[in-house]
């Protein structure tokens, strides 16, 4: 969980990390936890201080897509609903791979949304298929946790639980989504370019020491 674990640049201020990087590190050390900057690319600057900082090379490049909204009904049933089920979050952690510590802060994370939120999912004979969730933020609906069960992977799931989050979204007026989506992911990068997340936001990565 790179994202909730890391250090963020705050819009408006100096790119310069040099004068919070060692109470950032006595924090993070407290916390058992290793020291992670998120660098967007508009953050000029920031990665060459932290490279003079010794930090590691850039990792987990990520791309933030948008897309307009149009309707896009789904092939095949979804299930919508408005808080995860425990089916929904033991499927999450097991298709993405997290540890019980991990899995718990996750769902605790899930239940301090406050915006309208959906979470959609295909159900199997042996347990959930493919899963997602959308929240709606300032006219954007907002995707996140993708994820299609290793051995359904190719059978447009992954696309049928985003466009089931789309089309909710569609139907409340919303006129834009966004996601993120790792840039090496190119079988995931060309999934949401057919379902219209056409649009660069913007990059970032991650740096630790």
């Amino acid at each position: 969980m790179r994202r909730t674990n890391s250090v963020n640049p705050l819009r408006g201020a100096s790119f310069d990390p040099t004068p919070i990087l060692p109470e950032a590190s006595q924090i993070y050390q407290r916390l058992g936890q290793p020291l992670i900057v998120r660098v967007p690319a508009m953050a000029v600057g920031l990665d060459e201080a932290l490279t003079a900082g010794g930090f590691a090379a850039p990792e987990a490049e990520t791309l933030t897509l948008l897309a307009t909204l149009a309707p896009r009904r789904p092939q095949v049933e979804v299930a919508l609903s408005e808080r995860p089920s425990q089916a929904w979050l033991g499927a999450r952690a097991e298709m993405s791979g997290a540890d019980e510590a991990s899995a718990k802060i996750y769902a605790l994370m899930l239940r301090q949304i406050c915006a309208p939120v959906r979470f959609a999912a295909i159900g199997g004979a042996d347990g959930l298929d493919a899963i997602a969730y959308g929240a709606i933020s300032r006219g954007i609906l907002v995707i996140e946790s993708v994820a299609t069960r290793h051995d359904r992977r190719g059978r447009g799931l992954g696309s049928a639980v985003v466009a089931a989050l789309l089309t909710w979204a569609h139907d409340l007026e919303v006129a834009q989504a966004c996601l993120q989506v790792m840039a090496n992911n190119r079988s995931a990068i060309t999934l949401y370019q057919r379902l219209g997340f056409d649009a660069l936001l913007y990059r970032y990565h991650y740096r630790r020491i």
